[in-house]
């Protein structure tokens, strides 16, 4: 028993400090569409393409992201991925490291060009390992394994919590 007092003894003096002063994020504001340092993805409405997805995935730091946006030729850096998936069935589980059940990839369209400006919205801080991000795509263009291409002129996915382990 006493063994479990200082046990709580410790968690309690090493998460209160957190508690107070601290910039927390507010949950209820973001968008859950991301995770990792860090993964972003987004539906896409296209005719006669349901279920198409857009992920871009970003090696934050060697970018050295901050609260101002900064702008990436995506197809030429090598920190910087994004692609757009057809699915056989609707999928909102990127951020698991377990297959989703059924779901095939019908189609896919690589970056050919285009850019990507990024911001760190909120960042980590001691209390904090998450963070949130927001992503402009410009003028990308993305082709699949038959040369038909997809042109994005602006896509905003904003406010998106990332940082969080997949799982």
């Amino acid at each position: 028993m006493k063994r479990f007092f200082y046990l709580l003894l410790l968690f309690s003096v090493l998460f209160s400090s957190c508690d107070e002063g601290c910039d927390k994020i507010d949950l209820t504001l973001v968008n859950w569409n991301g995770c990792g340092d860090f993964i972003v993805f987004d539906t896409i409405t296209l005719p006669n393409h349901e279920f198409t997805y857009i992920n871009v995935t970003v090696d934050r730091e060697k970018l050295n992201l901050s609260g101002n946006y900064k702008s990436f030729e995506i197809h030429q850096n090598e920190h910087i991925f994004s692609d757009i998936t057809k699915y056989n069935k609707q999928s909102h589980d990127f951020c698991k490291d377990y297959p989703v059940d059924g779901l095939e990839v019908e189609n896919l369209w690589w970056t050919k060009e285009g850019t990507v400006e990024i911001r760190i919205v909120h960042d980590k801080n001691e209390c904090e390992d998450n963070y949130v991000v927001t992503l402009i795509l410009k003028n990308v263009t993305y082709i699949d394994s038959n040369g038909h291409e997809i042109i994005l002129k602006e896509k905003i996915i904003e406010n998106v919590l990332a940082g969080y382990k997949v799982g």
